[in-house]
């Protein structure tokens, strides 16, 4: 077969596609990719369409994707065709610009063209005639919703053997569009999520407003919280709240909004997000909606911490979770366990800071969802190197940010990776520190979060004997007017360690005597980096016995006080056993 395009003659032989008897030279994806465009009679060939076809039972990103179709322009520009005749149509897929003609290699006589077009005619009326029949009943459709939300591993569903495709009606197609984008979004994989949540939407092509379409639209905007592009976030919840309201449909209003203030909170909006959050907590007081009264506190809980509100912030914590426990709703129960649990740990009561973590996890592993699952998770991860568990921290830090780059590869977890890189220094492992930091110093942090990775870097340079970056990186930090008191003690102790290595013994006493007032015997990790900064100054800047040994027997009291919490604060081994199925089962 020849195909034209713009006098570009294209001929399909031999599984090769010649121009002028030329062979274009091309991977096989690059060739078949070509070869669907050529035949798309210029239709848009959606991604999800492409991502399929050439990657048959083979998940990918779009990168791969786009890297194939550059092949393909470019093997189309070789050809000499200067423009690029394949386009990128906005939220649809690709697109062959130029018109393409499929020729045969013989000429047809007049009538039997006439035949064909006659034929053509004849197949595009009954085509016309009859409109393909909605196969999916409301019944069936919460059915299958309800299989979803219920089940433990939602991706082994099978929706009760809908053949569904193109073809169908378009309302079947956003439908199964939905089931499936859900599945994917409960199991963490948001790509193929809103892979499949876009191309129902473009199936459906602007109908009417139907729960479905406002569903879909609200499910991805819970997706782009996490995502740099924020337009596209409040395009969803613009499109969720008009199709809602054009419905009268008050959940789904109330659902937008609260959405709404949360993307109020990703973009550092707070006070805004804070009115509305107390608006539709008022509003959801006087209808004794109990539901939504508890998701209000929890976000709000977000929004108060944000600003300073502590006494408001541990308030709204603690309502979200008298609701979450009377409703129950486990999903809300896991947060406010786990951020109750982080105010227990900043008050030095550590035995019941485990123990809300712990009541965390235990939500999130009873509610088997993958996407809330790290909510909770954290609670309890993030806990395990303050409280000296550096073993079972380093590997459930590791199987953290393990979870994140499999299911969301565009946020890290800087608290994490922090983290991690404190156990790798405490337990010696340097190399991998730096590594760590290294890789957290290429990406977009807040000021905060640099100052305190930056820090530990000059702390690891320190340990790593490179005692230049370590007096380099601790100076910027120390000097800093934006460190907070905790980063200070780590930097000013990299700081003193590293002057004394290159011999400004006078420097290293000074930044000593004004680290004393400051250091805190609950900072666990920065504390015991700075006894062991006294020791050395006592023992090798400036000997003194007497000085020596009282620092000496604060490090060795300081160590039996940490070893006693450790104790007291020992996770629960069948929590722990019932986390090391779950781990096993979401990462393989």
């Amino acid at each position: 077969m020849i195909y034209s395009l713009n006098h570009v003659q294209f001929e399909v032989k031999n599984q090769q596609i010649l121009v002028a008897d030329k062979v274009i030279q091309l991977s096989p994806r690059g060739h078949q990719c070509l070869l669907l465009f050529l035949t798309s009679e210029n239709q848009i060939l959606s991604k999800d369409f492409l991502l399929k076809t050439l990657w048959e039972n083979v998940i990918v990103s779009d990168d791969s994707l786009f890297k194939v179709i550059q092949e393909t322009r470019k093997a189309l520009r070789s050809t000499g065709l200067n423009e690029d005749v394949i386009t990128n149509v906005y939220g649809k897929g690709y697109q062959l610009q130029a018109p393409v003609t499929a020729v045969s290699q013989q000429s047809f006589k007049p009538h039997v063209i006439g035949v064909l077009v006659l034929c053509l005619s004849v197949a595009l009326m009954i085509a016309l005639i009859k409109e393909p029949q909605a196969q999916v009943t409301d019944e069936v459709f919460k059915r299958q919703l309800a299989a979803i939300e219920s089940n433990p591993q939602p991706q082994n569903l099978v929706f009760e053997g809908l053949t569904i495709d193109h073809h169908s009606h378009p309302s079947d197609q956003l439908k199964l569009a939905y089931l499936h984008g859900l599945e994917r979004y409960k199991s963490g994989d948001y790509d193929r999520s809103i892979a499949h949540l876009m191309a129902g939407i473009d199936a459906y092509d602007k109908g009417a407003s139907v729960p479905v379409l406002a569903d879909t639209y609200l499910l991805l905007s819970k997706m782009y919280i996490y995502r740099s592009d924020k337009e596209s976030l409040q395009y969803f919840l613009d499109q969720a709240e008009f199709h809602y309201r054009a419905m009268n449909d008050q959940t789904g209003i109330t659902s937008t909004a609260i959405s709404r203030a949360r993307y109020h909170q990703s973009v550092y909006q707070f006070t805004e997000s804070i009115v509305l959050l107390e608006n539709i907590l008022n509003q959801a007081k006087i209808n004794k909606d109990a539901y939504n009264q508890m998701r209000a506190w929890g976000n709000l809980a977000y929004s108060y911490q944000q600003t300073h509100q502590d006494n408001k912030h541990v308030q709204a914590l603690e309502q979200a979770l008298r609701l979450a426990l009377e409703i129950p709703d486990g999903d809300y129960a896991a947060y406010a366990y786990g951020a109750l649990s982080q105010i227990y740990m900043e008050q030095a009561d550590f035995v019941k800071a485990m123990k809300f973590a712990q009541q965390a996890l235990k939500f999130v592993l009873e509610q088997q969802d993958t996407n809330n699952f790290q909510q909770g998770y954290s609670a309890f991860y993030n806990l395990l190197q303050e409280l000296g568990h550096h073993e079972l921290a380093q590997v459930h830090l590791q199987s953290a940010i393990e979870i994140q780059a499999q299911f969301n590869q565009e946020s890290l977890l800087v608290l994490a990776e922090i983290n991690l890189a404190k156990v790798n220094i405490t337990l010696g492992d340097y190399d991998q520190a730096n590594e760590l930091l290294k890789k957290l110093q290429a990406v977009d942090l807040t000021t905060k979060e640099q100052l305190e990775v930056t820090a530990l870097l000059a702390l690891n340079s320190y340990y790593r004997q490179d005692n230049i970056t370590a007096y380099t990186e601790a100076k910027r930090v120390f000097e800093s007017t934006e460190v907070d008191t905790q980063v200070l003690l780590i930097a000013g102790t990299a700081l003193a360690l590293s002057s004394h290595q290159l011999e400004r013994n006078d420097e290293a006493i000074k930044i000593f005597n004004s680290l004393q007032p400051i250091t805190n015997p609950n900072w666990f990790f920065a504390h015991t980096q700075f006894l062991q900064l006294a020791e050395i100054v006592f023992t090798k800047i400036t000997p003194d016995e007497s000085e020596r040994n009282k620092w000496v027997e604060a490090k060795t009291s300081y160590t039996q006080i940490r070893q006693e919490i450790k104790n007291q604060t020992q996770p629960d081994d069948d929590l722990i056993n019932d986390l090391g199925v779950y781990l096993e089962q979401i990462m393989n």
